[in-house]
């Protein structure tokens, strides 16, 4: 990335479609930066350019919940927004003006909006998803905001109107969907620590084999035959403790043994 693209705060979607087609060695559209949103790898956020009005949230454990009767009196129901089995979403103080750079938390209609622009730009029909009057956007730390729309109730006897607040499920329409370069720089880190991981384990794989192909010729030579593995872990485990002292579980001899073929098999291809 570049010590300018670094330095801004956002990207369009283009420029970071850009950006990874040559991370990537391979083209990488518009649809596939909906589709790594979607699936939590990539993190979209929105440029507001005129200030909203939003109310600040914060996680708390859902057994602080606000609760209230439910209609008919029968069972309770909870009245902050609930993001999982642990958490729910707190109203924190009075509502705000905000503007700037935020990003999409993925919890109500943003991710239906991210859902219905994907399904667009790969030519498909539009998800039939129910409508959540909601949209919540991170504020950079552990918060949230909850965009809300001001309204005005006139009064009929000449004084002033008074102003109430509804959620809103709704981006104002000049907002821009766009990414933090740090969020790319994330993915890309992501993805370089799973190569990595990976390539950890199948040299582990390697190795292992390699270790099962030495006890097997070791097997040959003390003319233990390693293809009767409950027989032959039994005098393993005798040579174990005679020779070398070492209490080695049966069934663990045993385990390995019966791999022995398919290290065998990898060694051959």
């Amino acid at each position: 990335m570049s010590k300018l693209a670094k330095l801004k705060e956002w990207m369009t979607l283009d420029s970071a479609a850009n950006f990874l087609t040559n991370a990537f060695s391979e083209q990488v559209g518009i649809s596939d930066i909906y589709q790594l949103a979607l699936e939590g790898r990539l993190t979209l956020s929105v440029r507001l350019l005129m200030p909203v009005f939003a109310q600040h949230l914060l996680p708390a454990p859902v057994e602080t919940a606000l609760r209230a009767p439910s209609l008919d009196g029968k069972r309770t129901v909870v009245l902050d927004f609930i993001v999982d089995e642990k958490t729910v979403l707190k109203e924190d103080g009075d509502r705000v003006s905000i503007v700037g750079v935020f990003d999409f938390a993925m919890l109500g209609a943003e991710r239906v909006l991210v859902e219905r622009l994907y399904a667009r730009s790969i030519n498909s029909a539009t998800p039939d998803m129910v409508p959540l009057e909601m949209v919540f956007l991170r504020d950079g730390a552990e918060g949230f905001y909850r965009l809300v729309s001001m309204f005005a109730i006139e009064s009929e006897d000449g004084e002033e109107p008074v102003y109430g607040y509804s959620t809103t499920g709704y981006l104002p329409e000049d907002a821009q969907i766009v990414l933090r370069p740090s969020a790319l720089t994330q993915l890309l880190q992501s993805e370089a620590e799973s190569a990595e991981n990976e390539k950890r384990r199948v040299v582990g794989t390697k190795e292992r084999n390699t270790y099962l192909c030495v006890l097997a010729a070791l097997c040959k030579e003390a003319k233990i035959d390693y293809s009767k593995p409950s027989k032959a872990a039994g005098n393993i485990r005798d040579i174990a403790q005679q020779k070398l002292g070492l209490a080695i579980g049966e069934t663990t001899i045993e385990n390995y043994l019966k791999a022995i073929p398919d290290a065998l098999e990898s060694r051959t291809k």
